[in-house]
């Protein structure tokens, strides 16, 4: 039997592009967050509202049905994304990184989902890069 390759499955444009909306999303926030000083100012409406498109394009990902591995493989960056927050300083839309030390079968199975969600969508690579440069890591 032949494995099937993402190429192989219905096209997924709807996941993809509020994937990339998300990402977008993402990178606005950040500087406005570092801009707000204070409550109830237009610096903190900004935000807020730049931090509620993110919230509804992960809603729409969520509510989405997954035709194939391309959708599922964006759901599960989006659900590591929040396990797994980037370090401050780091772009927002990024992963941070697993524990090195962590050879737990938990923290494997992990670090698996999101090479294979890489196989899968490869331009997830660069912002999953902590987590899939971590089995190296790991190894060393």
């Amino acid at each position: 039997m032949r494995e099937r390759f993402a190429a192989d499955w219905p096209p997924e444009e709807e996941i993809l592009s509020l994937f990339r909306e998300w990402i977008v999303a993402q990178i606005e926030a950040q500087p406005l967050s570092e801009r707000v000083t204070a409550d109830h100012t237009p610096e903190q409406a900004a935000f807020e509202s730049a931090s509620d498109r993110t919230v509804e394009l992960v809603d729409a990902i969520a509510d989405t049905p997954s035709r194939g591995p391309v959708g599922m493989a964006i759901k599960a960056y989006l659900r590591h994304h929040f396990a797994h927050n980037p370090l401050y300083g780091n772009p927002p839309e990024t992963l941070g990184e697993f524990k090195f030390y962590d050879d737990s079968p938990e923290a494997n199975l992990e670090r698996s989902i999101i090479e294979d969600a890489v196989r899968f969508v490869p331009e997830l690579g660069p912002l999953a890069a902590a987590v899939v440069g971590s089995t190296a890591k790991a190894a060393a």
